[in-house]
């Protein structure tokens, strides 16, 4: 029998999920960051992905091991999945090169843009919303708030820009 038949009858992930995952993933695997671990078992699921590409089960490994992953990381199930939804959104706000004329075994990296004369890339708006950066954002950028998660100003990072109202939201410090 297929695995994928044993499913409950409404698949959702949500906040609820993620924590019933983590609970398992505590008594199973034990406290701790993990880090190095968690990446070792993402590299071995890799392999298999690559030995069997169109098997689900090993897509879908790599997925629990990345939730399993950030929330060692010190991240709750909602903040997971708000960063996931808020990464959507990034992406496809971002310009992207014509797959057509791609290497099919490379990645595609979307577009970048160039630094302004500060060394700080200068979106003209957040990443979440439709917020304007102004050049005294871009000095107020303080990289201690991914440490503490308080939001000091602009976040950047090389998935984006984000305003602190944004970040203050996507780390459940707001509504």
């Amino acid at each position: 029998m297929n695995w994928t038949q044993d499913k409950p009858k409404s698949a959702v992930i949500d906040a609820a999920h993620l924590s019933r995952q983590r609970e398992f993933s505590l008594a199973t695997f034990g406290p701790g960051a993990r880090t190095e671990g968690v990446l070792d078992h993402i590299a071995k699921e890799l392999d298999e992905i690559r030995s069997t590409p169109t098997d689900i089960s090993e897509w879908v490994d790599v997925i629990i091991l990345a939730f399993d992953g950030a929330w060692r990381a010190g991240w709750e199930p909602q903040q997971i999945l708000d960063a996931i939804v808020a990464k959507q959104h990034r992406n496809e706000a971002r310009t992207w090169p014509d797959w057509r004329t791609a290497d099919p075994s490379k990645a595609i990296e979307h577009v970048r843009r160039d630094d302004d004369a500060t060394g700080l890339a200068e979106p003209p708006k957040c990443g979440m919303c439709p917020r304007e950066r102004t050049p005294q954002d871009a000095l107020d950028y303080n990289p201690i708030q991914v440490v503490t998660r308080q939001p000091l100003g602009w976040y950047s990072g090389d998935d984006g820009e984000i305003c602190p109202e944004c970040m203050a939201q996507l780390l459940g410090r707001t509504n």
